[in-house]
């Protein structure tokens, strides 16, 4: 099972998704399956985590950052 803190983690980047306007261009379109497939990665991860926690650790870095970039295109 995954520590408290990347759980937290986990909870914080459902926060800050939740406050991204929807998409209507192209490149807004592209960042949110690159944000989806990454959490698809991810979630397959968590069955072996002992394993994969570096791999998790760095997915879950690259997810903040390509919100922070999703957040920062515009939508229209």
């Amino acid at each position: 099972s995954a520590p408290a803190e990347v759980i937290e983690k986990i909870k914080k980047l459902g926060e800050d998704l939740r406050f991204i306007t929807p998409s209507n261009s192209d490149t807004s379109r592209k960042i949110e399956e690159q944000i989806t497939d990454l959490f698809a990665q991810t979630a397959s991860l968590f069955s072996s985590y002992e394993i994969n926690n570096e791999l998790v650790e760095a997915n879950l870095t690259k997810a903040s950052r390509l919100i922070e970039k999703r957040k920062s295109t515009y939508s229209n």
